[in-house]
């Protein structure tokens, strides 16, 4: 049984790809040179992780600092990559990374959010506005003591809300959690209970198959039975 070929890019599209203009600006800085060989581009990135790896973060232009080893393995062997450690003094910041840009005028009118709700309504939200809304959010929950390591749980839908919400709690370094409206109490409590949020977000209720669903007395009785909260916010929905 012979295998056959079922599609093969044109060489217009290949020399348009990412991983060519990675290849490309790899070569530009003298770091590797390819030759236009995709498996010399593969075994140069198995022989040197470490620049391999530094170089996709430089070619990436990720914020932050990568401090140390690229990598660190904690032992060797055929398991030795499973354990590797990747960045292990790196310090990013993921909403930081995701928003970038935000303030110029051609980036900033980018959609970033486009959510189609059970009734048909659609909103949308340029990347300007998410950063301005996750950066008020951001104020917000420092203001309620949120700080860096601590926990924010929202108990809300799949919206822009919840992403608002996690890019915010990202902004200062705190711990994100959510869970859909329509998880029972027990579940939210254990969920939410074992990681002890700060502040717990929830909104009033949910649309479900042409009926509004109120939420709103579960979760002040899962408010009431998270430790160490110090706000729970309700919001419109």
């Amino acid at each position: 049984m012979t295998s056959q070929l079922l599609w093969t890019p044109s060489e217009k599209r290949k020399n348009n790809s990412r991983l060519v203009a990675f290849a490309d600006w790899l070569k530009e800085r003298n770091l590797h040179d390819w030759q236009g060989d995709y498996l010399r581009l593969w075994q140069w990135s198995v022989d040197e992780k470490q620049a391999f790896w530094s170089s996709l973060w430089d070619w990436h232009e990720v914020i932050g600092d990568k401090s140390g080893p690229v990598m660190a393995r904690l032992s060797d062997g055929p398991q030795a990559m499973m354990q590797t450690r990747f960045f292990p003094d790196a310090h990013v910041n993921f909403a930081e990374n995701l928003l970038r840009g935000y303030d110029q005028p051609d980036i900033g009118a980018l959609a970033a959010i486009s959510s189609h709700h059970e009734n048909g309504t659609i909103d949308r939200m340029t990347r300007a506005e998410l950063a301005d809304k996750a950066m008020c959010m951001a104020g917000w929950l420092k203001a309620q003591g949120v700080q860096k390591g601590d926990r924010v749980a929202a108990y809300i839908p799949n919206i822009a809300e919840a992403v608002i919400t996690m890019l915010a709690s990202s902004a200062i370094g705190a711990v994100y959690s959510s869970c859909s409206p329509d998880f029972g109490f027990g579940g939210v409590r254990d969920r939410f209970g074992q990681i002890e949020p700060k502040v717990f977000i929830s909104c009033d209720g949910y649309v479900y198959a042409g009926k509004r669903l109120s939420i709103s007395e579960k979760a002040e009785q899962i408010a009431d039975r998270l430790p160490g909260l110090n706000r729970h916010f309700e919001f419109e929905f």
